[in-house]
């Protein structure tokens, strides 16, 4: 069911045009859009002498909910997978971010793959430039899904951190 979705959702994100006919629109002909069912948290370790610094963000996906996976098994869904960089005033020398798996979906029609839901935590090692004190902004693309519709598009959710 999950995937059906998925692809449906794809499908629209990419033909904007059929927004246009949405039926579930306000008597003032505004779009319902229900609130993002996604919210982030970051928080980062002091930087060691090296300037090696440790980036948590805490994803919190409200039930009922999923996102997809950073590897998610199956290459159409590629535009929907969850991604993260770290960036800055001065950039980083070094970022090594690490996913979580997910959880598998196993779904007859198009393959398995993988989402996340509740609570999912991405982590980044990221080396600063010496003396670098300025904030880092973390950014993590999401495109939020349920099992009965797609209202959100692919969004990037900012964070600044020390």
């Amino acid at each position: 069911m999950h995937k059906t979705w998925a692809t449906a959702c794809i499908i629209l994100t990419c033909c904007p045009t059929l927004f246009a006919q949405d039926p579930g629109r306000k008597p003032n002909g505004s779009p319902e859009h229900p609130p993002f069912p996604v919210e982030m948290e970051v928080s980062a370790s002091k930087r060691d002498a090296d300037g090696n610094q440790k980036v948590l963000v805490t994803l919190t996906i409200k039930k009922g909910h999923y996102i997809f996976a950073h590897e998610l098994g199956i290459e159409d869904l590629l535009p929907s997978r969850t991604t993260m960089t770290v960036t800055g005033k001065h950039a980083p020398k070094k970022v090594i971010i690490s996913y979580p798996k997910g959880k598998v979906v196993k779904d007859q029609v198009l393959g398995d793959y993988w989402i996340y839901t509740g609570k999912t935590v991405l982590e980044a090692a990221v080396t600063r430039a010496s003396g670098d004190t300025e904030p880092i902004l973390v950014t993590v693309r999401v495109h939020p899904f349920n099992d009965r519709v797609c209202n959100w598009l692919p969004t990037s959710l900012k964070k600044s951190v020390k």
